[in-house]
């Protein structure tokens, strides 16, 4: 066996031959049913390659800047609470005018917001005296860069989470969603927090 009859026989030969006869068949069975067809159909050879890479890349780019949006949607999430901590001056300040009051203190000024009508604020010393309480027992030692989510993960270790986990989501929900403050919410983070006391060991 010569190499030149091998070459005409092998098997990639052959494929390259059965692809030309399959591309050949669909091109007369197209035309044929375009010409027993009642409308025109533009033929292959008429078809602008360049217009299809065009609408391809448009396509590819609209793939990208929405996957795009969608991961830095996501990061966005996950970085909300401590980005608002840390650019909010409010929240800052705050934070340190706060550290040095005690808890009966901090509860003192919720009572004071509440009888003024300012739930929001209410909660906010409520939410304060929580954490300083965990504070206070070494469970959480007060930092004003950590979030809701760092103490949601440390108040695990307790017997009783319960409570915290309600008030700390509860904090999130009111800072970082629609939800709004009302005396019924704040009155049920009240016997909340009431509830934590009793379950802390003095």
């Amino acid at each position: 066996m010569t190499t030149e009859s091998f070459q005409k026989n092998s098997i990639s030969w052959q494929i390259e031959q059965w692809q030309q006869r399959l591309g050949e068949e669909w091109e007369l069975q197209t035309r044929r049913w375009i010409s027993n067809s009642d409308f025109s159909f533009p033929s292959f050879d008429w078809i602008n390659f360049a217009l299809l890479w065009e609408i391809t890349k448009v396509v590819l780019i609209i793939l990208v800047v929405v996957f795009l949006s969608w991961a830095a949607w996501q990061i966005w999430q996950l970085l909300s609470p401590s980005w608002y901590r840390l650019t909010n001056p409010t929240i800052r300040t705050k934070d340190r005018s706060e550290q040095n009051l005690s808890i009966a203190d901090l509860l003192r000024r919720s009572r004071q917001f509440q009888q003024q009508g300012d739930y929001y604020q209410a909660f906010q010393y409520l939410y304060l005296a929580m954490l300083q309480q965990l504070s206070d027992r070494k469970i959480a030692p007060t930092q004003a860069s950590r979030t809701d989510g760092e103490y949601l993960q440390i108040i695990q270790q307790l017997p009783h989470p319960q409570p915290y986990q309600f008030l700390l989501i509860t904090h999130q929900q009111l800072c970082f969603s629609n939800r709004q403050a009302s005396l019924d919410l704040l009155e049920e983070c009240r016997q909340v927090y009431q509830e934590m006391e009793l379950n802390s060991p003095s």
